[in-house]
């Protein structure tokens, strides 16, 4: 319960943050580090946003139209100076 109710809290003042702005409230969390617990994902999609990116680039995306819960817990290839362009698109074949 508590860290429901951090995260919540979290997520509204962030929001409130983006209004004050002039910004567009975020529908899309990539985790910071990758790391994230189950019930973030519930409790995002409850606020509103529509995707989660995790950094876990052997996790394989398979989207579904009109199957919303595909897009959460996304996982990603992180890109650094050292990343070559072999890499990225031996990611993206996957």
């Amino acid at each position: 319960d508590d860290y429901v109710c951090a995260l919540s809290f979290d997520i509204e003042k962030q929001n409130e943050l983006f209004t004050e702005l002039g910004l567009k409230e975020p529908n899309i969390l990539a985790f910071p580090g990758g790391k994230n617990k189950t019930i973030s994902n519930v409790v995002l999609k409850l606020k509103g946003y529509e995707a989660t990116v995790t950094t876990n680039a052997k996790r394989l995306n398979t989207v579904v139209c009109g199957l919303s819960q595909s897009l959460i817990n996304l996982g990603r290839l992180n890109v650094a100076e050292y990343t070559t362009d072999a890499q990225i698109l031996e990611y993206l074949k996957k």
